[in-house]
């Protein structure tokens, strides 16, 4: 057979499998001794890679194989290529690689047949659609294989305390008059509305009025505020002045006013319900030019469906026999001045939302994507109800969408229906994950399947010994690794501290950025997650409920909303600061009714803090120096076990810990054995935990003879074995 190495015939054994077809032993494809197998970190996820490349060809049985399944099934079909070596001492079969041939580069000539080669299908499905937009609750993969109905959990949200303050200053584009004939010896009154206009809006409710001339009862064009949506207190400062002009006063008998209120009308008619009284003339039948002032300030009751007026008002008893008919009461009133301040503590009652836990939402969307169900391994998110020993500490963590905190639902399925379903992508998961719970992301071999693990970082970078390499490393060389080296850091969250209803300012999980010691290089630390975590965000949607609000269009509904929980009664609930911090945290607003306290910039910095840290061994008396921040820098929290760290201030380098790893790459040739293969791709029990021997400390004999340690990044096994590590961080 042309291109078979016959001395090597009985040491190399290629099987191919179908789960149609079955499997079966092929001949040795052409050019196999040419196999260019690489063990790679992935700069991203951190986990460790097998990359194959080769150029061999398949021949007799191996390229009818692949030819049936081309012609039967397409280039979405799977076919996984198995070698087997002989094991040098026990001469049996043992595995050397397994993956996935890649129909979509399938090509043939003469009766060979060529195919890409991929090591991981799981990897090759998953990158081909990480980016794909999904609605969670499909009934069906991508690739229309039936789906289980999504696991959800209900929590209740006992919402944030909202501070809302709302200012109004005088329009002066508008001139007011008040036209108030009569006659027959009657009382007449008419009502003027006070020139207003928002200088600054906090509160949804509150409008500009239009200028109008009443005797009654206002239109909606002339209200302030309301309607009212709920009962609540408002507190309502009211400052300012205006010149009264009389225009006509004559032909008055008695009970003649001029007067600014404050008028509360009931309902949608706009009934009065009271006024309050906010200036008096003191001589309303004066004809002489007078300057009114008025500084008054008034706790307003309201109920649902009120709303509120500020006009001028005027009126008298006018004409009748005594003056031979008619009277005039009429006034201009000029050069208006006004500081109006609406304010509230504002709250909301309690509702209820679905959210699916973080585990159950990467294990969704990697079954839509790849068709396969239980991909997801992770002890950090796991539960005992999912089968795993304990419960992981980034296990209680929910997401919702936009239209789940409103109350809408996908039943009923029909087209009145407005719901908008909850929709990402795995890549933003995962991202998201990597931003907030600093975690490691890797494709292992569990048995006969492949497994999509999320595990803590730290368990990617091990600090045992678990490889030792026997023979002294040769041609070692080292480097700057500049790409471990920052010279800032930009930290938080994309979007959601932007709102426009209020407290931007207050709002605390925004992005902030940190200027480092480090000078000589220009490279970003960069963690931002599309989610949002933002509690004024998320309260400000949770008020429009589905109830009172079916046909409103938030700007949010899509939006995925991460919420750090808890576990009380047997209920999930969100943490507040006793789940988390020693004390309360100070420099925000209601901080008991403060949530995701954790999720602020500084405290997702920390979280980083080992992987970053190696940057500023030699500035340990230097500081992260706080640049700037979205929304409010003048939050304190004080995890347990931690000191106080306030948003807004520089952190000393040393207090971000012990490194990882130095920025140092160490390049070295060493030979790879069978044994040595072993050793690398096998496993060791650590703390009473089984961890894969890659992710720990590499050590090798330098050239000075001495033993030296890193974490590996590469490795390429043909010829001289050529290694690349990062260097250890050896804490004298």
């Amino acid at each position: 057979m042309n291109g078979i190495n016959t001395q090597y015939r009985d040491r190399v054994k290629y099987t191919l499998y179908h789960n149609q077809l079955g499997e079966t032993i092929i001949e040795e494809p052409i050019g196999w001794e040419d196999d260019d197998k690489e063990y790679v970190r992935h700069k991203k996820y951190h986990g460790v890679l097998t990359k194959l490349s080769n150029s061999s060809k398949y021949i007799e049985n191996g390229a009818d194989f692949i030819n049936t399944v081309f012609d039967t099934y397409g280039i979405n079909e799977e076919i996984t290529l198995k070698k087997e070596i002989r094991h040098p001492y026990t001469d049996r079969w043992v595995l050397d690689y397994e993956g996935v041939i890649d129909l979509s580069k399938w090509s043939s000539e003469g009766f060979t047949v060529k195919a890409k080669f991929n090591s991981s299908g799981l990897q090759t499905l998953l990158k081909a659609r990480e980016s794909e937009q999904i609605e969670i609750e499909r009934t069906t993969t991508l690739d229309g294989k039936p789906l289980s109905k999504l696991d959800t959990h209900e929590i209740e949200m006992k919402g944030r305390k909202v501070y809302l303050e709302s200012k109004f200053e005088e329009d002066t584009n508008v001139q007011v008059r008040t036209d108030v004939p009569g006659g027959n010896g009657k009382f007449y009154q008419i009502k003027n509305i006070f020139p207003l206009k928002i200088s600054s809006k906090a509160d949804e409710l509150v409008h500009t009025p239009q200028e109008g001339m009443f005797e009654f009862e206002p239109n909606a064009s002339h209200i302030f505020y309301g309607p009212n949506d709920r009962k609540k207190v408002l507190k309502i400062s009211i400052k300012g002045s205006f010149t009264i002009k009389p225009w006509t006063v004559e032909n008055i008998n008695s009970d003649e006013f001029v007067r600014l209120n404050l008028f509360v009308y009931k309902d949608g008619n706009y009934n009065l319900k009271i006024g309050h009284t906010v200036y008096s003339d003191p001589s309303p039948r004066s004809t002489g030019v007078r300057r009114a002032s008025f500084d008054r300030e008034i706790d307003v009751v309201l109920e649902e469906g009120e709303s509120m007026c500020l006009c001028f008002w005027t009126g008298a008893d006018l004409g009748g026999s005594t003056f031979g008919g008619y009277g005039y009461f009429r006034h201009e009133f000029l050069y208006p001045k006004i500081d109006m301040v609406i304010q509230e503590d504002s709250s909301f009652p309690n509702t209820n939302t679905k959210v699916v836990l973080a585990h159950e939402l990467v294990d969704r969307l990697t079954n839509i994507i790849t068709g396969k169900k239980n991909v997801v391994h992770s002890k950090y998110l796991g539960r005992k109800a999912l089968g795993y020993q304990n419960d992981g500490n980034g296990a209680l963590k929910g997401y919702a969408c936009g239209h789940w905190i409103r109350g809408f639902d996908k039943i009923p399925e029909r087209e009145s229906n407005k719901y908008k379903p909850f929709t990402t992508s795995l890549k933003d998961c995962l991202e998201d994950l990597i931003v907030t719970e600093n975690v490691g992301i890797g494709i292992e071999k569990k048995g006969v399947s492949e497994k999509l693990v999320i595990e803590p970082l730290e368990e990617f970078y091990i600090n045992e010994v678990t490889v030792k390499l026997p023979y002294q490393a040769t041609n070692v060389k080292r480097k700057v690794a500049e790409k471990h080296y920052y010279s800032s850091i930009l930290i938080g969250a994309a979007k959601g501290w932007d709102n426009e209803e209020a407290m931007g300012l207050d709002e605390y999980n925004t992005q902030s950025n940190f200027v480092t010691p480090i000078t000589r290089i220009k490279n970003e630390f960069r963690r931002i997650t599309k989610y949002i975590y933002a509690p004024y965000a998320g309260e400000f949607i949770r008020r429009k409920q589905k109830l009172k609000f079916p046909n409103l269009d938030h700007k949010n509904d899509k939006e995925i909303f991460p919420f750090a929980l808890t576990k009380r009664g047997g209920k999930y609930t969100q943490r507040t600061w006793h789940d988390d911090l020693d004390k309360k945290p100070v420099g925000v607003y209601s901080p008991d009714t403060a949530y995701n306290l954790l999720y602020s910039p500084v405290n997702l910095l920390l979280k980083h803090s080992k992987f970053i840290a190696g940057s500023f061994i030699h500035h340990l008396n230097d500081v992260l120096s706080f640049g700037s921040s979205k929304g409010n820098t003048n939050l304190s929290t004080k995890k347990r076990y931690r000191q106080e760290f306030a948003e807004n201030k520089d952190i000393q380098c040393s207090k971000l810990g012990n490194p990882l790893f130095v920025p140092i790459e160490v390049e070295f040739e060493h030979k790879f054995d069978f044994l040595l293969k072993e050793q690398l791709e096998g496993t060791s029990i650590i703390n009473g935990k089984e961890v894969k021997n890659i992710y720990g400390l590499i050590e090798f004999i330098n050239e000075k003879g001495d033993p030296e340690r890193g974490y590996f990044q590469s490795l390429k096994p043909k010829g001289k074995g050529k290694w690349k590590l990062l260097k250890a961080y050896e804490n004298d």
